[in-house]
């Protein structure tokens, strides 16, 4: 996949409140955590303020969690070894929020992606997942999830149609959890529209645990690394 200039888009960050609005963390400050999911981005800086936060963030890594003090911070990104700094824009941090914050190339951009991912007060015997699609070249899929505990049933197989790369950027409905009973779970990847699975996983959700399952790398042969579905335990 080409790669031009790295520049942020003016939308570059969207900080969505997710409609889980009782989230909370035990602590006063935000925390975030930043993901590199792009195999052709370079290692990234994240400056928060003009202050170094976290450095060498390289695909598939991610830094430890931030802890920032809530408030409205000036986020900038520069290349590790560089500071050559770019973006630019301003982010709130709300008091005892977890964030997730996702970084990737788009049509030459670099774009950033911050999901709120504070844990839940769910009650026992329940978890969440949602699922995000950031390899940019895997094909247009449906997700099937079904619960391996008869005692359990979910009440329909196919949780999500049409789903491809970035689509939580044009439809923010994408980005909220999906609650499940607790149990363990075949997680199923189909082509759209059809019954047939190119990639599957089993998933054990936890009680009041919330997941999120995160595909990037290239789908077939075109690149390195490959297709991976990555689970974040939140």
């Amino acid at each position: 996949m080409k790669r031009g200039i790295l520049l942020f888009c003016t939308a570059a960050c969207l900080l969505l409140y997710l409609s889980n609005c009782n989230k909370t963390n035990t602590v006063t400050s935000s925390v975030l955590r930043v993901f590199n999911i792009d195999p052709a981005l370079h290692p990234q800086d994240v400056y928060l303020n003009n202050q170094v936060s976290a450095t060498n963030i390289a695909y598939g890594n991610n830094n430890s969690y931030i802890a920032v003090q809530p408030g409205t911070y000036n986020l900038q990104f520069a290349q590790t070894g560089t500071t050559n700094l770019y973006g630019g824009y301003n982010i709130d941090f709300n008091t005892g929020k977890n964030y997730l914050m996702f970084l990737f190339n788009s049509n030459g951009s670099l774009q950033s992606e911050a999901f709120d991912a504070s844990l839940l007060k769910l009650g026992l015997d329940t978890g969440e997942i949602r699922f995000f699609d950031f390899s940019p070249n895997a094909p247009v899929m449906d997700i099937g999830i079904k619960n391996t505990d008869t005692s359990k049933l979910d009440t329909t197989y196919t949780y999500y149609t049409r789903r491809y790369f970035n689509d939580i950027y044009s439809n923010p409905t994408l980005q909220k959890f999906i609650r499940l009973p607790s149990g363990t779970y075949y997680v199923k990847l189909r082509y759209y529209n059809t019954t047939t699975a190119f990639d599957s996983l089993l998933l054990r959700v936890g009680d009041r645990q919330s997941y999120t399952l995160l595909a990037h790398g290239y789908w077939d042969s075109s690149g390195v690394p490959p297709f991976v579905i990555d689970t974040l335990r939140h």
